[in-house]
């Protein structure tokens, strides 16, 4: 087709993200958010915030300084959002940090793993439908960070067919 746009998977990915926030900020009809969701959602707005301020203070590979702000402006993004949905179901947010260490390649690595497999657990154990669709999107986001991460210090860039990430990733 000429003259039709073309669509790229990460503009799909944050239409579908959009669509998932917006119905994210209210509670699901009949699934008020218990205290499991509350906390779930808490440790999420963390290693947002985590991801944010590693990303951003990252020592970062000039080939890579674009895509790593655009990760920090992701995770900034979701953190707002989930903070927001935190706030309304009557959850406190967590204090941001003011600074973190320059994280490396391998500390990102280390601690988009660590995201990657709250994610996993959180969608197990999360009761309300939108929260559900939100995390997931963005466990999908996380999972294609850990691609670019991987290759920035030499590994294959997949990893098992289905990713779970580390829950033992080292990184403070």
């Amino acid at each position: 087709m000429t003259g039709a746009p073309a669509i790229d998977r990460r503009a799909l990915l944050r239409a579908g993200a959009a669509a998932a926030a917006g119905g994210l900020v209210a509670p699901g009809p009949g699934l008020a958010a218990g205290g499991g969701d509350v906390a779930l959602l808490r440790e999420a707005v963390r290693l947002e915030q985590r991801l944010a301020l590693a990303f951003a203070a990252a020592v970062a590979p000039r080939r890579l300084a674009r895509e790593w702000r655009s990760f920090a402006a992701h995770a900034r993004n979701r953190g707002e959002t989930l903070g927001a949905s935190l706030r309304l179901r009557g959850g406190h947010q967590p204090p941001p940090q003011a600074r973190g260490p320059r994280a490396t390649p391998r500390d990102l690595l280390a601690l988009e793993e660590q995201t990657v497999a709250f994610y996993v657990r959180a969608l197990g154990e999360l009761r309300d439908t939108h929260l559900i669709l939100f995390m997931g999107s963005a466990l999908t986001g996380h999972a294609q960070e850990l691609v670019v991460l991987r290759q920035a210090v030499g590994r294959a860039p997949l990893g098992p067919a289905f990713e779970a990430g580390s829950a033992n990733g080292s990184f403070h």
